[in-house]
């Protein structure tokens, strides 16, 4: 179909030389002599762009373009002039003109702007769509051969970045291949995860990745030994491309050194975020704290963060002046106090923080049709993410803190992932309920679909006894009953959970936050 566009000018007939330039090149032109024809005519029909006169009797240019922009906000409109007053200019911009042409007319620069306003974002859709191909390509015949852990992460990394890139690009099937990619590297990513993780668990493995139970040791207690003043955040649930999406509003008061991790499996908070408060795996947890780990069961299956950092904090003899705070932040109103809180934290040398706002905000979409709508996919969940953390009291604290010279490391436990496809699974009744993994004494699956671990301790999990099992979905999956299928799907479908094998749960982000030097 032919972009529009609509020509207003009073002396539109010394122009037809220029409107036969454009119509030659595909565009269709309407032109009219007037502000009110332009207005009118807009009122009736469409318009990909308007190219509008400054000066013209009656209402002139400056004041049709404030009129157009009340009516139509979003069509692109470019004055044509002969003045360059610099009080025009940026009146013009200031009321959101698109671009400018000086008189007398160039055709060579009407064309390029007409095709850079008009055309942009499908020029950008196709550059795009080049740099992506031939870099997948590139990570395809390159990388896939012979792949290690660090090349897992800085292929979603990679991933991330297009993520962002894609965010608000409003081309539908470049979007469509970038997801499809993402499925098929993480078939091959999840059989990486088989083959590799219980080597990892290793006592003297060497070449393994930063595993959730590395956080402390490798990020926050080098820091502390320096003497640093350091806070550690913990946001629950977010992603590497949450955290991409969120970076840059930072930028201005820390200078960010950016890592990466991967989370101990199952990926749900009861085993990776207690293991990265502990420095310990689920199954030493189990065994040498019997008295938190046994207590699931009586309430959150968090009750002991704070409990497990003090024991970490003595085995590696770690020696603070002061004891470290810690806060859960689980609602809007514990939220609000932060910004008063932090301020007393001028004079202490380490304190935790968890905020449970993306997990809380996950498990929202089964009671809220709204933000149900509000995160439908991928991109609409960053967004979101962006604009509570824009608004939050976290990032007012943040600033504070940056203001007190205090170092901040941010994290994650676990990432999620929008789950597509229902894997079978038979169980007993001492099943769990998590949708992305099982344990109980008595469970089949599909084994393409899933992980089954007969054999808990080699993956360092809890083993109570003899029969104990673990299941753990890979991709895309979650496990549906076999009496409860189509019920299972129509609910579940299309629903970001977590717990399985997958680069958004597995592959998280670790930084470092140094506020910068005044």
């Amino acid at each position: 179909m032919k972009k529009r566009i609509l020509w207003v000018d009073d002396e539109i007939a010394s122009l037809l030389s220029q409107v036969t330039i454009l119509e030659n090149y595909g565009y269709s032109v309407k032109e009219v002599t007037s502000g009110h024809d332009a207005l009118a005519m807009i009122e009736r029909e469409n318009f990909d762009l308007v190219l509008l006169d400054e000066q013209m009797p009656g209402i002139d240019g400056m004041e049709t373009f404030k009129r157009i922009r009340l009516h139509s906000p979003h069509v692109p409109v470019v004055m044509v002039t002969k003045s360059e007053d610099i009080a025009l200019v940026d009146e013009a911009f200031g009321n959101r003109m698109d671009d400018f042409l000086i008189k007398p007319i160039n055709p060579r620069q009407l064309l390029a702007t007409v095709k850079r306003v008009i055309d942009r974002q499908s020029i950008i859709s196709v550059k795009l769509a080049e740099e992506y191909t031939k870099e997948i390509q590139e990570i395809t015949k390159d990388r896939l051969v012979g792949i290690n852990w660090n090349d897992w992460i800085e292929i979603h990394k990679n991933l991330s970045k297009w993520d962002i890139t894609f965010q608000d690009l409003n081309d539908k099937n470049i979007k469509r291949t970038h997801l499809d990619t993402k499925k098929s590297f993480n078939v091959q990513f999840c059989k990486y995860i088989e083959n590799n993780y219980t080597k990892w668990l290793k006592d003297k493995e060497e070449n393994k990745p930063p595993l959730s139970v590395d956080i402390m040791k490798n990020f926050v207690f080098p820091l502390l030994r320096r003497n640093k003043k350091v806070v550690f955040i913990l946001l629950d649930s977010m992603r590497l491309d949450q955290w991409k999406a969120i970076e840059k509003l930072i930028q201005n008061y820390y200078r960010i050194e950016n890592h990466c991790y991967y989370s101990i499996l199952p990926t749900a908070t009861p085993y990776s975020r207690n293991a990265v408060f502990s420095g310990l795996f689920p199954s030493d947890m189990s065994r040498f704290y019997p008295e938190y780990w046994q207590q699931w069961s009586e309430g959150s299956q968090n009750r002991f963060e704070k409990e497990y950092l003090i024991e970490l904090l003595k085995r590696e003899g770690i020696k603070l002046v002061k004891p470290p705070q810690y806060l859960k932040i689980l609602n809007s109103e514990e939220s609000s106090r932060l910004p008063h809180i932090v301020k007393n934290w001028y004079n202490i040398p380490f304190a935790a923080i968890v905020v449970n706002f993306i997990d809380i905000l996950l498990h929202s979409r089964f009671g809220s049709d709204v933000i149900k709508e509000m995160t439908y996919d991928n991109d609409s969940l960053r967004a979101l993410t962006v604009t509570w953390f824009l608004n939050s009291f976290l990032f007012e604290a943040m600033r504070i803190m940056a203001g007190y010279g205090i170092t901040i490391v941010v994290t994650s436990d676990h990432g999620s992932i929008m789950v597509e496809n229902g894997a079978e699974i038979e169980a007993g009744k001492d099943v769990s309920v998590n949708l992305r993994y099982k344990h109980g004494t008595t469970i089949r699956c599909n084994r393409k679909m899933a992980i089954l671990i007969t054999e808990p301790l080699k993956f360092k999990l809890p083993q109570e006894n003899v029969h104990k099992k673990y299941a753990i979905a890979k991709e895309d999956y979650f496990f549906v009953y076999p009496t409860h299928v189509h019920q299972y799907q129509k609910r579940y479908k299309g629903t970001f959970q977590h717990g399985g094998i997958s680069l958004e749960e597995i592959i998280l982000p670790v930084a470092i936050l140094s506020p910068h030097v005044k």
